[in-house]
């Protein structure tokens, strides 16, 4: 779903964020849904139950910890 207007970074998500969240949060395929949009380079939007900020922050965290596994 891709509302108007997108939070940011450490940011709230935005009313229109929690609209499709609200959808996502009862989805019974939400996991698989997940991992397989984490796989994605989508950017924008609520896909997953996640808003495009969250998304950055857990590829980012991943990366985070890949790196300090190496």
């Amino acid at each position: 779903m891709f509302p108007v207007d997108e939070s940011g970074p450490g940011q709230a998500p935005t009313v229109g964020e929690h609209a499709a969240l609200a959808v996502c949060a009862g989805c019974p395929v939400l996991d698989r849904c997940r991992v397989a949009v984490l796989a994605m380079p989508l950017a924008y939007g609520v896909a997953g139950g996640l808003t495009a900020a969250q998304r950055r922050e857990v590829r980012a965290a991943r990366l985070d910890r890949r790196a300090r596994a190496a």
